[in-house]
């Protein structure tokens, strides 16, 4: 069954409703954006729904002493990576014991299938999102779901599957992460065609800008869910 990721949550209650709704992921960001939280806000939002889903904090470009003291701070599970972070940095992180997500922005399928190969054996995710020059990521923008296809090989085919954990043939596969531009309504197509391990949302289920709608994420979750 895929996973869901509710990110941008700024109130324990935006948590909770996830928890609640039966998301395993809740996300924080650390990066100067709209739904921007610091560290000892993300500790307040996380706290009442700790033990219920994991924590996953948004950087961009942070360095890894900066990632691992807000981790200290707010007891986060995983990072998800939004600038321009070498594949060492991403394995540095997780030699510290996090779970890291790169996202990738691509503005063609090849600079898809490159940013792949240069991940792939660094992460435990590549999340996935549309191109969009207002900002490095979390602006609700698709991309060609059609790309994913030629590539489904380098993915994991299990949401289980971890790169410690690689198959037989030694390969190493990180788990998918669709996001960009998914709401209830278009979230079930989504799946169907790009087959992700995880469905990752933030502004598809807010009534108003950095403000979350349970209604909002308990329909996405459902959906995302009902396959």
């Amino acid at each position: 069954m895929v996973r869901v990721k509710i990110c941008g949550c700024r109130r324990p209650v935006d948590a909770m409703a996830a928890a609640d709704a039966g998301a395993a992921y809740a996300g924080v960001v650390f990066a100067e954006r709209l739904r921007r939280v610091t560290p000892a806000e993300a500790a307040e939002i996380l706290a009442p729904a700790r033990g219920r889903l994991r924590a996953v904090g948004v950087f961009v470009d942070a360095g890894d002493d900066e990632v691992l003291s807000i981790r200290e701070v707010t007891g986060l599970d995983i990072v998800q990576l939004h600038g321009r972070e070498p594949a060492e940095s991403c394995a540095a992180l997780r030699e510290a014991g996090l779970e890291v997500w790169k996202a990738l922005r691509p503005r063609t399928a090849e600079e898809l299938a490159a940013g792949l190969d240069r991940y792939a054996g660094a992460v435990d995710a590549i999340l996935v999102e549309g191109f969009s020059g207002a900002a490095a990521g979390g602006t609700g923008t698709g991309f060609p779901i059609e790309w994913i296809a030629p590539l489904r090989e380098q993915l994991a085919s299990d949401d289980e599957a971890r790169p410690a954990d690689a198959p037989g043939d030694g390969v190493v596969r990180p788990r998918f992460v669709l996001a960009g531009g998914l709401t209830p309504e278009n979230v079930r197509d989504a799946i169907r065609r790009a087959r992700p391990s995880i469905v990752d949302v933030s502004s598809g289920v807010e009534r108003a800008p950095g403000e979350k709608d349970p209604t909002l994420i308990e329909r996405f979750v459902s959906a995302a869910r009902s396959l």
